[in-house]
Order: structure tokens, then sequence, then C-alpha cells
């Protein structure tokens, strides 16, 4: 398409060795022209992962590694300081980290229960890679029934931060944390939500965010739902810290 090219292959072996733990295997190569008008991505990279139950079926622990390059490429030359400095390809080695608790009665169609998770990663340092970084994010779901047959309420909470550590003070613009679009702040435009350039032109992402939704839907026919929602948010430039640039 003339807004992204994506190749992908998936490989997933839920009896590894014999047991009850999952292996997973991502390969893939994105070109994504929509990110920005000043400049394109170019991302190569691959996943494993291993998941299984822990305590019972309502826990699932996952860890993995995580092995990509993301390029910035094709930037105009009156593009910001910002993203010129951007401009380039980096590579990022890291180490992932989930642990979910997955009490919910339906997958595509809650109306009881939960869903949270707790990510973390940690790249650079003895895995490689060309950037020091660490991330931690939580992720929850509730599910409740409505006042009517078929009525749900969704409330939504996520939050992350992200920082370096040793003596590397930069952070991919890739792998930071932004916020707009279709699945966080609709109404907004794709991530532009969040710190932007000294032009005030193009989203730069932030190493903090925090975002909460609740939303009640309705039944219309099969396969089809009204919903009224609220989505509130807001991503910050630094670790730990909810002030926004002066």
């Amino acid at each position: 398409g003339t807004a992204r090219r994506d190749i992908q292959f998936t490989f997933i072996e839920p009896w590894f060795l014999g047991r009850k733990l999952a292996l997973g295997f991502d390969a893939y190569y994105r070109n994504l022209l929509y990110y920005s008008d000043v400049y394109d991505i170019d991302l190569i990279g691959g996943r494993l992962t291993l998941t299984r139950s822990l305590w019972n079926d309502y826990w699932r622990g996952m860890v993995g590694y995580s092995l990509y390059n993301v390029g910035i490429v094709n930037v105009e030359p009156t593009a910001s300081p910002e993203i010129l400095a951007e401009a380039g390809h980096t590579l990022v080695s890291k180490p992932i980290g989930k642990i979910s608790y997955d009490s919910r009665n339906s997958v595509l169609l809650p109306n009881h229960g939960q869903l949270t998770e707790l990510e973390a990663g940690f790249a650079g340092g003895p895995f490689g890679g060309q950037t020091d970084y660490y991330s931690w994010e939580l992720n929850t779901s509730h599910y409740f029934p409505g006042l009517f047959d078929g009525h749900v309420l969704e409330i939504i909470a996520r939050g992350g931060v992200m920082d370096n550590w040793g003596s590397d003070t930069h952070i991919p613009m890739y792998d930071r944390w932004s916020l707009g679009g279709l699945f966080s702040m609709r109404g907004y435009e794709y991530r532009s939500v969040g710190p932007y350039d000294s032009l005030g032109q193009e989203p730069l992402g932030g190493r903090t965010y925090w975002f909460a939704s609740a939303e009640y839907s309705v039944p219309v026919i099969q396969s089809l739902r009204l919903a009224a929602f609220y989505d509130i948010g807001n991503v910050y430039p630094d670790p730990y810290s909810f002030e926004r640039p002066s």
C-alpha cells in the first residue's frame, strides 16, 4: 500500500518440548510511510518468546528476546534539528518479560473479569545493540455487565516509563511512548499527543505516559455495536516526571 509495506513471518509451537510451554517466533520487515511527512521508517527484526501458565490458568508469564534495526530514512533537509539528529539506523537488542492475569469470561466480547499485564524490557549492555535503556509498562482492562442484556462497560488504565541506564542518553524516537489514534486517545491524530520538535510540527514521543478510558457499548445488530467513550491521557518528555516542557 501507499501508507506502509509489511512482510511478516510468525511461528507458534504451543507444546514446545512436549510441555505446556508456547514457543513463538516472529520475523518482520516494515516500511512505515504514514509516520511522518518529513521522514519514513524502515524496521527489520525478529522476536523469540517462551510463554507458560504460572500458578493457575489465570496467570501467565513470558520471557523473550527482541532484536531489530530501526531506520529514520528519507529525511527532508527542511526537517527540524531534532528530526535530523535522529536520521540513520539504530540496532536495538532487548530481552523482554511479561506477567499477566486474565480472568475475562470471553476473549472477543467480555463482560466480566479483567486483563492486567506488566511488561518490562532491558536494551543494550551485555546484550549489545546501539542503545542502552530500560522500560516498563502496566496495562489493565476491567469489564462489567451493563444496564441491559448485551451492554458492556469497559474501564482501561495504562502507564509506562522508559529511561537510559549507564552513560547512554538517547532512546530511539521510534521506541518512545506516544498517544493518539484509534486505540489510544480517539479523536486525536496518530501520535499527536505528546512532546513536539522545536518547529512544533513533528511528534518526538516521550519517556513517561499515562492513559485512561471508559467505554459503554451496546449491541445494534449481530457483529455491530454502538459505543460511547471518554479517553484521557498525556505523554511527557522526561522519565518519572509529569511535567510538560515550558
